[in-house]
């Protein structure tokens, strides 16, 4: 059985910024389904003209990158206000920051750690 009171929720979660997380990942898919339709435009599996095919390489790429700045310049801590997920992309290997920043309990920097999380 699941022990709900064992649960400990991520410090994201727990300070209510895992929005940014969704968003990131949101604006992700998005960029990759704008340059999969860029590609296929490209390719002649649908027919776009070519400014068409331009915007969408461009907007995939937009959101994209939109998407990671948005979580890098929001994500900060409340008691000492420090760019956490900056500090996971400086510290952590590449394949690792992401997954880092999601199982962080308490700032990195400050060690702030919200009420009411164990």
């Amino acid at each position: 059985m699941l022990n709900l009171e064992a649960y400990s929720p991520s410090w994201l979660v727990a300070t209510g910024q895992d929005r940014y997380l969704r968003w990131l990942m949101l604006s992700t898919l998005a960029g990759v389904v704008l340059t999969a339709l860029r590609w296929m435009g490209s390719t002649r599996l649908l027919s776009f003209s070519p400014a068409v095919i331009s915007l969408l390489g461009v907007s995939g790429v937009v959101l994209i990158c939109g998407g990671l700045l948005l979580l890098l310049s929001r994500v900060r801590c409340p008691a000492c206000h420090s760019r956490v997920a900056l500090h996971f992309i400086r510290t952590s290997k590449f394949s690792r920051w992401l997954t880092d920043l999601q199982a962080a309990r308490a700032c990195p920097k400050c060690g702030y750690h919200p009420a009411g999380a164990p």
